[in-house]
Protein backbone atom coordinates (compact mmCIF):
# COMPACT_ATOMS: atom_id res chain seq x y z
CA UNK A 1 0.00 0.00 0.00
CA UNK A 2 2.71 2.17 1.03
CA UNK A 3 4.52 1.66 -2.46
CA UNK A 4 0.74 2.43 -4.45
CA UNK A 5 0.63 5.66 -2.43
CA UNK A 6 4.19 6.40 -3.16
CA UNK A 7 3.71 5.89 -7.00
CA UNK A 8 -0.08 7.73 -7.03
CA UNK A 9 1.99 10.83 -5.13
CA UNK A 10 4.87 10.81 -7.45
CA UNK A 11 2.99 10.39 -11.19
CA UNK A 12 -0.53 11.31 -10.19
CA UNK A 13 -1.76 8.37 -11.76
CA UNK A 14 -5.33 6.91 -10.75
CA UNK A 15 -4.17 3.66 -11.36
CA UNK A 16 -2.13 3.14 -8.29
CA UNK A 17 -4.83 5.46 -6.25
CA UNK A 18 -7.30 2.80 -7.60
CA UNK A 19 -4.87 -0.30 -6.70
CA UNK A 20 -4.61 1.56 -2.91
CA UNK A 21 -8.13 2.03 -2.64
CA UNK A 22 -9.30 -1.50 -3.66
CA UNK A 23 -6.24 -3.03 -1.12
CA UNK A 24 -7.86 -0.87 1.93
CA UNK A 25 -11.44 -2.12 0.92
CA UNK A 26 -10.30 -5.64 1.27
CA UNK A 27 -8.45 -4.74 4.79
CA UNK A 28 -11.77 -3.07 5.56
CA UNK A 29 -13.96 -6.26 4.60
CA UNK A 30 -12.26 -8.46 6.54
CA UNK A 31 -11.50 -6.73 9.66
CA UNK A 32 -12.66 -8.82 12.73
CA UNK A 33 -15.25 -6.63 14.33
CA UNK A 34 -13.16 -6.46 17.62
CA UNK A 35 -10.40 -4.43 15.17
CA UNK A 36 -8.07 -7.22 14.77
CA UNK A 37 -7.30 -9.03 11.35
CA UNK A 38 -7.25 -12.25 11.48
CA UNK A 39 -8.65 -13.60 7.99
CA UNK A 40 -5.78 -14.07 5.39
CA UNK A 41 -2.90 -14.21 7.86
CA UNK A 42 0.59 -15.81 6.64
CA UNK A 43 0.15 -19.80 6.89
CA UNK A 44 3.32 -19.89 8.86
CA UNK A 45 1.98 -17.10 11.12
CA UNK A 46 0.09 -18.33 14.90
CA UNK A 47 -3.66 -17.75 14.69
CA UNK A 48 -3.31 -15.17 17.71
CA UNK A 49 -0.16 -13.58 16.50
CA UNK A 50 -2.12 -10.14 14.67
CA UNK A 51 -0.62 -7.37 16.76
CA UNK A 52 2.31 -7.14 14.41
CA UNK A 53 -0.57 -5.76 11.86
CA UNK A 54 -0.45 -2.28 13.51
CA UNK A 55 2.17 -1.45 10.32
CA UNK A 56 -0.90 -2.73 8.45
CA UNK A 57 -2.89 -0.18 10.04
CA UNK A 58 -0.08 2.91 9.47
CA UNK A 59 -0.56 2.29 5.65
CA UNK A 60 -4.51 2.49 5.89
CA UNK A 61 -4.55 5.25 7.83
CA UNK A 62 -2.07 6.99 5.25
CA UNK A 63 -3.94 5.74 2.35
CA UNK A 64 -7.52 7.22 4.35
CA UNK A 65 -5.88 10.54 4.78
CA UNK A 66 -4.11 10.62 1.41
CA UNK A 67 -7.07 9.47 -0.95
CA UNK A 68 -9.94 10.99 1.72
CA UNK A 69 -11.38 7.46 2.57
CA UNK A 70 -12.89 7.75 5.61
CA UNK A 71 -13.93 4.14 6.15
CA UNK A 72 -10.09 3.66 5.85
CA UNK A 73 -8.59 5.87 8.53
CA UNK A 74 -11.29 4.40 11.16
CA UNK A 75 -10.71 0.85 10.43
CA UNK A 76 -6.71 2.09 11.11
CA UNK A 77 -8.14 3.43 14.49
CA UNK A 78 -10.20 0.66 15.51
CA UNK A 79 -6.75 -1.90 14.93
CA UNK A 80 -4.11 0.55 16.51
CA UNK A 81 -6.62 1.39 19.66
CA UNK A 82 -7.64 -2.63 19.83
CA UNK A 83 -3.50 -3.19 19.82
CA UNK A 84 -3.46 -0.52 22.53
CA UNK A 85 -5.89 -2.01 24.46
CA UNK A 86 -3.54 -5.01 24.95
CA UNK A 87 -0.78 -3.56 25.98
CA UNK A 88 0.70 -4.72 29.79
CA UNK A 89 1.28 -1.85 31.85
CA UNK A 90 5.20 -2.20 31.37
CA UNK A 91 4.33 -1.80 27.63
CA UNK A 92 4.36 -5.04 26.62
CA UNK A 93 2.51 -6.81 23.71
CA UNK A 94 1.19 -10.20 24.00
CA UNK A 95 0.57 -11.86 20.48
CA UNK A 96 3.20 -10.29 19.05
CA UNK A 97 4.85 -12.90 17.22
CA UNK A 98 4.74 -15.57 13.82
CA UNK A 99 5.93 -18.68 16.01
CA UNK A 100 6.88 -17.92 20.06
CA UNK A 101 4.47 -15.70 21.94
CA UNK A 102 6.48 -15.97 24.83
CA UNK A 103 9.56 -14.37 23.01
CA UNK A 104 8.54 -12.46 20.25
CA UNK A 105 10.99 -11.10 17.40
CA UNK A 106 12.22 -7.99 17.19
CA UNK A 107 11.05 -7.89 14.09
CA UNK A 108 7.73 -7.63 14.72
CA UNK A 109 7.64 -6.33 18.04
CA UNK A 110 9.01 -2.94 16.00
CA UNK A 111 5.69 -3.61 13.57
CA UNK A 112 3.91 -3.10 16.22
CA UNK A 113 5.51 -0.28 17.69
CA UNK A 114 6.26 1.49 14.75
CA UNK A 115 2.63 1.33 13.38
CA UNK A 116 1.25 2.53 16.72
CA UNK A 117 3.64 5.31 16.45
CA UNK A 118 3.24 6.14 12.94
CA UNK A 119 -0.64 5.12 12.85
CA UNK A 120 -0.87 7.66 16.12
CA UNK A 121 0.84 10.45 14.30
CA UNK A 122 -0.97 10.23 11.12
CA UNK A 123 -4.57 9.75 12.92
CA UNK A 124 -3.62 12.56 15.51
CA UNK A 125 -4.67 10.35 18.31
CA UNK A 126 -2.54 10.83 21.38
CA UNK A 127 -3.81 7.30 22.97
CA UNK A 128 -2.39 5.41 20.16
CA UNK A 129 0.76 7.12 20.05
CA UNK A 130 1.01 7.03 23.85
CA UNK A 131 1.22 2.80 23.43
CA UNK A 132 4.04 3.01 20.82
CA UNK A 133 6.26 5.68 22.51
CA UNK A 134 5.83 3.72 26.00
CA UNK A 135 7.10 0.47 24.41
CA UNK A 136 9.37 2.55 22.12
CA UNK A 137 11.52 3.67 25.27
CA UNK A 138 12.18 0.10 26.89
CA UNK A 139 13.16 -0.43 23.38
CA UNK A 140 15.22 2.26 23.63
CA UNK A 141 17.12 1.29 26.72
CA UNK A 142 18.57 -2.26 25.65
CA UNK A 143 20.04 -0.94 22.19
CA UNK A 144 23.97 -1.19 23.11
CA UNK A 145 26.05 1.78 22.38
CA UNK A 146 26.74 -0.13 18.62
CA UNK A 147 23.72 -0.04 17.62
CA UNK A 148 22.76 -3.69 18.53
CA UNK A 149 19.69 -5.66 19.76
CA UNK A 150 18.52 -8.67 20.51
CA UNK A 151 16.13 -10.61 18.20
CA UNK A 152 13.99 -12.06 20.65
CA UNK A 153 12.17 -10.21 23.63
CA UNK A 154 11.17 -11.58 27.09
CA UNK A 155 8.01 -9.90 28.64
CA UNK A 156 10.03 -8.23 31.16
CA UNK A 157 11.98 -6.04 28.24
CA UNK A 158 14.86 -8.65 28.34
CA UNK A 159 16.81 -9.86 25.51
CA UNK A 160 15.75 -13.16 25.28
CA UNK A 161 18.78 -14.61 22.23
CA UNK A 162 22.40 -14.02 21.61
CA UNK A 163 21.47 -13.14 18.20
CA UNK A 164 20.05 -9.80 16.38
CA UNK A 165 17.18 -9.29 13.60
CA UNK A 166 16.47 -5.98 13.05
CA UNK A 167 13.60 -5.19 11.01
CA UNK A 168 15.78 -2.63 8.85
CA UNK A 169 18.74 -0.66 9.38
CA UNK A 170 18.15 1.89 12.39
CA UNK A 171 18.26 5.97 11.38
CA UNK A 172 19.65 7.73 14.42
CA UNK A 173 17.01 11.30 15.10
CA UNK A 174 17.54 13.47 17.81
CA UNK A 175 14.33 11.89 19.33
CA UNK A 176 15.95 8.61 19.44
CA UNK A 177 16.36 4.89 17.04
CA UNK A 178 13.47 5.36 14.43
CA UNK A 179 13.78 1.86 11.88
CA UNK A 180 13.29 2.59 7.88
Amino acid sequence: MFGWLAAFEESGASQFADAAIRAGRYLVSVQDPDGHWRKGNPQFARGDATLYNARVSWALAEAGVTLQQPDFTEAARRNLRAVANMQYENGWFPHCCLTDSSRPLLHTIAYTVRGLLEGGRVLNDPEILAAGQLAARHLMEVVREDGWMPGRFRQDWSGAVSWSCLTGKPRWRTTGCVFT
